[in-house]
Parts: C-alpha cells; structure tokens; sequence
C-alpha cells in the first residue's frame, strides 16, 4: 500500500486513536475512482486491455525497433499485426472494443458540456466509433440528430441499432458515409502520416456530398512540447502513450512496395532480354542460309553437330534465366498485392514467404544470364577471353550475394522514434482543454 498511497492511487486518513496512538485507514482518491466499475468515468476495461498479457509480452521485443526492425513489437512477438489478431482472437476483440467503449464514456462527458460542436447538424458519421457508446449519447443529448457508427465488419456484427443511431461495416479508407459531421475519436493516432490524409480526404468527401457543408470533428491526444512544459504528469502521460502507438502501430510500408517494384521492373527487362536473345538463337539455328557463317563465327570445333550443341547450350541457358526472372517478378507481384490489400486477413508470413522466393528466383536468372554469357564468349572467342569471363562472373557473383539472408535483414535505421511527438496536427481537437473549459 505504500507504493500506491505514494503514487497517489490512495490516501490515508486518521480512523481514530487509541491507546497505542493513531490508527490510520486509506481512502479512494481521483485516480482510484476512475477504477470504480460502476462509476460513469470508470476506466477499468482500459486499464485491463492495457495489462493484458497480449499487450504486455510484445514490450519485451520493443528493442528492436531501436536496432532497425521495421517491424512492431507486437508483430515481432505475435508474427502478425495488431489488427489481424484482433479478427483472429475473438476474446482479445471484445477487450479491445470495451475499452475503447469505457474510453467513448469519459469522453462523453466532455461532449455533454460542449453542445457548440453539434449546433445545427442534423447527420453524423462515428468513423471507428466502435460500439457506438459515443454515437448513443450524441444521439440522446441531440434527439433530431442522425448517428452512423462506421468500423470494422466485426466489430459491428449483430450490434443492436435505435431509432437515430444506426451501424455501418465498410473501410474508412475506402469511403465514408455522407454526413453534415464527421467524427474521428482516437483512430489518426494508430496510422501513418500518409495514411492520415487518406482517411482525411474521405472524410472531406463525406461532409462535400452534403449540400449543407459540414464539419470534421478530431478528438485526439496532441503531444505540444511547448505547452506541456508547466505539466510534466500531463506530458509524461502523452509520452507513454505515444510510447504505446510505438507497440502495435501500423508501419509505413510505402517503401517496401516501392523497392519490390523495382526489383519486379528489373526482373522483367531482365526477362525480355533473355527472351530476345533466345528467339535470336533460334532464328539463327533455323536458318539454313547461316551455315557458312556461323561455321566462320564458332571459335574451335565447327562440326554441324557440335555447332548445334553450342546453340542449343546457350538458348537453355537463356531460356532457363527467363523463366527465372518470369517466376521472380511473378512472387514480387503477389507479395505487393498482398501488403497493398486493405484490411486483409492475410498473415504476415505469406508476404515474407512470396518475397522470400522472388529473391530466391532472382540469382538463379542471374546465374544462368551470367553462364550464358560466358558461353557465348567461349563460343565466339579466344580462351583468354574465356578466363576473363570466368573473373566476371566471379565478380558479378561476389556484388549479387548478401552476406545476411533476404528475411533476417534490417534496415540501418528505424524511423519510428523519430516520429515520437509529431504525428498529429495543432488542428486536432486538445482533450485536456475541453476538461478546463
């Protein structure tokens, strides 16, 4: 009890004396209260999501995020993102939508006292609201107000619906239902920068199909170094919040797409040179017209049999670097489909396996371009030649080999921590202003 009279969870108070001096009993204090399951600003349900073992186990991965893992801590312990283990583990879901509920119900409190935000609005949109536990309490503090609670399929599933609140399954990145106001309670925070102004535009295309116009309503913790200063509780508290968005928040993986782009672009030319050079040979082998030039060309024995063998070893050679570099950009295509699908149940580990075997594709085309090549400078050339091929290859091969394996590396750097305080704009709306107005 001591440490928790200290960090100021408990209080003591004086009972009553005896003989033996003062007996000394505890009390609830602000903090305490707000653990009380029957109060209206009970965060008990959050408080348990935070402490939960599934949430509590990843911490225990959070170094590598600080050694260039681009990777979240809790898809380092889990294998799979944040998300895709709330579709996967019912239980964990129904915790997760609980606290965001008991949150939705402080901040209720605030709304009832700020009744400015909904003057003249007649329709409103929750994006990721949920349970709709804020929607009700808009709709009952504004009765000729229409609610629309837009999440996740289930996340809505089977939640029962009143006369002015309603429940939508569907995608905010992909579209949001028109309203006169848009609410966005605690959703920027979990996403990119870049994901950020997708969900905004949606947001601005909801409200702009309205012929009234309308308002963007952003509930949000704003890290504001300059103005937390006087508070070191209130800016501690941001931080470790943030801190916790550093755990399972989505990573940024524009760059991954666009560096498996360019290896599929690469695979691909690749892919039609070898295919060029083989219609080439065999052009040249069909054509009975060639023979005394192609006995002229061939460097040593110029049998027609042997000829034919030379030929027939490089277009195998070509045709087999093209089915290589077919199969690489063939696996790199499949892993980019997989990361650009939105909201997909697709584990993690098929990604890595389809990028896995797109670079597994990828020396092997380059080792039968390069034997290839050789060949066809032993074929038409001096044996000095041919040494200096061999180096070549030798060379090409030494540049083309990562000395750590395709899914074990990581980048030099993480940006993660550098994203720590800025991720929202001043334009979002400061809770704790509101609890001071």
């Amino acid at each position: 009890m001591r440490i928790l009279v200290h960090s100021g969870f408990f209080a003591t108070t004086k009972i009553h004396e005896n003989r033996g001096g003062e007996e000394e009993g505890y009390i609830l204090t602000t903090s305490s209260r707000l653990l009380l399951k029957d109060s209206s600003t009970s965060l008990t349900t959050t408080v348990l999501a935070m402490l939960d073992p599934e949430l509590i186990t990843p911490w225990f991965s959070l170094s590598d995020c600080f050694q260039g893992n681009e990777l979240t801590a809790f898809e380092t312990y889990h294998g799979i993102t944040f998300w895709e283990y709330g579709k996967q583990n019912l239980e964990f879901n129904n915790l997760l939508n609980e606290a965001m509920a008991c949150d939705s119900q402080l901040v209720s409190l605030i709304v009832k006292n700020h009744k400015e935000m909904f003057e003249g609005v007649a329709s409103l949109v929750d994006v990721g609201g949920g349970t709709g536990t804020l929607a009700r309490t808009i709709s009952d503090a504004y009765p000729h107000m229409k609610c629309t609670v837009l999440d996740l399929p289930q996340v809505v599933a089977n939640l029962p619906e009143s006369k002015n609140v309603k429940f939508v399954a569907g995608d905010m990145f992909q579209s949001i239902p028109s309203a006169e106001a848009v609410l966005i309670k605690s959703v920027l925070h979990n996403w990119s920068d870049e994901a950020c102004v997708k969900i905004l535009k949606q947001c601005r295309e909801a409200i702009a199909s309205t012929d009234k116009g309308g308002k963007l309503i952003i509930i949000e913790m704003v890290i504001n170094e300059k103005k937390d200063e006087s508070n070191n509780q209130l800016a501690e508290t941001k931080l470790f919040a943030d801190l916790q968005m550093m755990l399972a928040d989505k990573r940024d993986v524009s760059i991954a797409l666009t560096v498996i782009a360019s290896n599929t672009t690469a695979a691909t030319f690749l892919a039609t040179i070898s295919l060029t050079l083989s219609s080439l040979i065999g052009a040249w082998l069909g054509n009975p017209s060639n023979n005394i030039f192609q006995s002229e060309l061939v460097y040593g024995d110029t049998r027609p049999s042997t000829i034919s063998i030379k030929y027939l070893c490089l277009l195998t050679c070509f045709l087999l670097a093209f089915s290589c570099f077919v199969q690489s950009a063939r696996h790199f295509v499949h892993a980019n489909y997989l990361i650009s699908t939105p909201d997909s149940d697709i584990p993690v580990k098929n990604v890595e396996v389809a990028i896995i075997r797109g670079g597994d594709f990828w020396p092997l085309g380059l080792r039968a371009l390069y034997f290839a090549l050789d060949l066809l400078l032993w074929f038409f050339g001096p044996i000095p030649m041919f040494v200096s091929s061999v180096i070549m290859v030798i060379v090409l091969r030494y540049l083309d080999t990562n000395s750590t394996p395709l899914h074990r590396y990581r980048p030099p750097e993480s940006q993660m921590v550098k994203r720590v305080g800025d991720r929202l704009s001043e334009a979002a709306v400061d809770i704790e202003e509101l609890l001071v107005r």
